[in-house]
């Protein structure tokens, strides 16, 4: 089977049956709108009315099946000479896969199914379907997400796992996820012959742009983690322009609109609450149905930024790119002549931009630039991790461009500060935030003095005080401090001290927690110790008697008076 026929031959072969039946005029018809799709599987009927209906979605099901069979399990050689003599080269010298051969004919179809099935999560068609199909129980989170989430069995769980109502809902949700996962192995499987299809690019957009704003939460999640995450993740880099260019434009506002129309209503409804992590107590005050639609955005959010940062961010081919930064070790790194990281030409405490980016336009470079720091204030501190990375590199090239402005400088640094407030007390998140948010000064105060004015307005920031900051972190044209600075005025701090210095400034601005808002240093004199100091018995035998040794034992036995 290493000849690229032979496979194409045999795949045929075995999934033959399906293409024919998945060709019928009569499937075709049900998937042109999800008015006809719900009449095909049986949703605008009651339950139990027609065995036909079960049967054409147990038939449904079986086509994906065995789409996602051969995309999964299909495979070329991976020595060169093989791939040459098997004929899986193709006239422009690229890998053909032979399951992509037998797929790709049939794409505008999957494409079509896929959002339609998608239109079934809205809330305007679920009011179509029949009044047997009540939306709490057709169209809820599946039974495994909500335990997974809630950690327990949800309060409203009914044992009806196996009635009609319940099967179709599964049967739904296993379209929606096979739909999604033949879309994923075709796009990492078949790089270069899936993004070559010239409608895939505009399908996702118009699937975006149709859906994103009326999908349930559980369904929006969907289309950021298992549609635009892997199809942006296993993208070449020949292809971005093609394939992740148009998606900026069209469909990135409007999913980046609808997560941050969420959190903004977190903060309004919390204002005083610091943010909290998926296993918070805090969590146990909410309903549980809104305990499962944050966890479900909070997903989104972070897969939204994992997506983002894969192709705007370069990072080594011999590693994959780490999570989480290693700040402190990364932080305090100096330079043979004494400067600093963040001054230095050759280590940056950030990975560069691609390519892809550099080659965009100034309107959308500016919207990445919002996009990345207003996410670094939203209520989730792994999204911070993620949205930081961005920020620094991305201000690096704005201001080198010549697009940054005294507003966006203000609107970026107030961001940071925000940032600093809301997730001061995570450790990890502040000593990160604080290095962004000290590149971004040393860089732009000397072209923005807007920002002196901008850190005056923090409490406890005083003129003396920051003037003192800019001289000890040795600012263009700022006199050096004499602690700081040595004989020849030479010496720059190492940015770890920068960075301290810059927290000791701004310290009444760190975010707390709620139990240590309101302390108050209560002084109480004159306590008794609640530990009594022990008074140690002698062992001295004369000592215990008083000094006197005609007193003890056989001394008083012999004398005269006894």
């Amino acid at each position: 089977m290493k000849n690229c026929d032979t496979q194409v031959q045999y795949i045929r072969g075995v999934i033959g049956p399906t293409l024919e039946k998945w060709s019928n005029p009569e499937v075709q018809q049900s998937f042109r709108s999800s008015l006809e799709m719900s009449r095909y599987i049986g949703l605008l009927s009651p339950p139990d009315t027609d065995p036909s209906f079960q049967a054409r979605r147990h038939q449904l099901q079986e086509f994906l099946r065995d789409f996602l069979v051969v995309t999964r399990r299909a495979s070329v050689p991976t020595d060169t000479n093989e791939l040459a003599r098997g004929g899986f080269y193709n006239e422009s010298g690229l890998v053909r896969t032979p399951s992509a051969i037998v797929v790709l004919p049939y794409m505008d179809g999957i494409l079509t199914c896929l959002s339609v099935t998608f239109d079934l999560f809205k809330e305007a068609v679920i009011k179509q379907f029949h009044p047997s199909y009540p939306p709490s129980t057709t169209h809820n989170i599946p039974y495994g997400e909500q335990v997974s989430v809630l950690g327990h069995k949800p309060a409203d769980f009914k044992p009806d796992a196996f009635n009609e109502i319940s099967s179709i809902q599964r049967h739904i949700l296993d379209y929606f996820d096979s739909f999604t996962q033949i879309l994923n192995h075709l796009s990492k499987n078949s790089p270069h012959e899936f993004y070559r299809h010239p409608n895939l690019s505009p399908f996702l957009s118009h699937l975006i742009v149709t859906h994103v704003a009326e999908v349930n939460t559980y369904a929006f999640k969907g289309i950021v983690k298992s549609v635009l995450r892997p199809l942006c993740l296993h993208c070449p880099r020949e292809y971005q322009a093609v394939f992740i260019a148009p998606l900026l434009t069209s469909a990135l506002p409007l999913i980046v609109d609808r997560l941050n129309k969420h959190w903004l209503r977190m903060r309004e409804q919390n204002p005083g609450v610091i943010p909290f992590s998926s296993d918070s107590q805090q969590m146990e005050e909410l309903p549980e149905a809104e305990i499962i639609e944050q966890e479900l955005l909070r997903v989104a959010s972070r897969d939204l930024l994992d997506m983002c940062n894969s192709f705007l961010l370069v990072c080594s081919e011999s590693r994959p790119r780490p999570v989480q930064k290693d700040v402190e070790v990364m932080a305090d790194v100096e330079m043979m002549d004494g400067t600093s990281p963040s001054t230095s030409e050759n280590v940056s405490l950030e990975d560069k931009l691609s390519d892809f980016v550099l080659g965009l336009p100034q309107e959308e470079v500016l919207y990445l630039l919002w996009f990345a720091t207003i996410s670094s204030c939203w209520l989730d501190s792994g999204t911070v991790h993620k949205a930081i990375d961005l920020v620094t590199p991305l201000v690096r090239y704005t201001h080198t461009s010549g697009w940054m402005t005294p507003d966006i400088a203000d609107q970026v640094t107030r961001t940071l500060l925000t940032c600093i407030h809301t997730h001061g007390k995570h450790d990890t998140i502040s000593t990160k935030v604080f290095s962004s948010l000290l590149i971004v000064y040393e860089m732009l105060r000397p072209t923005f003095g807007n920002l002196s004015q901008l850190m005056l307005e923090i409490p406890g920031v005083t003129v003396k005080r920051l003037n003192r900051f800019e001289a000890e972190i040795c600012l263009p044209g700022a006199k050096p401090s004499p602690k700081v600075a040595n004989s020849n005025g030479t010496y720059f701090p190492c940015f770890k001290k920068k960075r301290e210095l810059l927290r000791s400034m701004i310290v009444e601005i760190i975010g707390k927690d709620v139990s240590e808002q309101f302390k108050n240093n209560v002084v109480i004199r004159n306590l008794p110790p609640l530990i009594k100091k022990r008074i140690k018995k002698s062992e001295d035998i004369i000592a215990a008697s008083g000094g006197d040794k005609e007193s003890l034992g056989l001394c008083q036995m012999f004398q005269p008076s006894s």
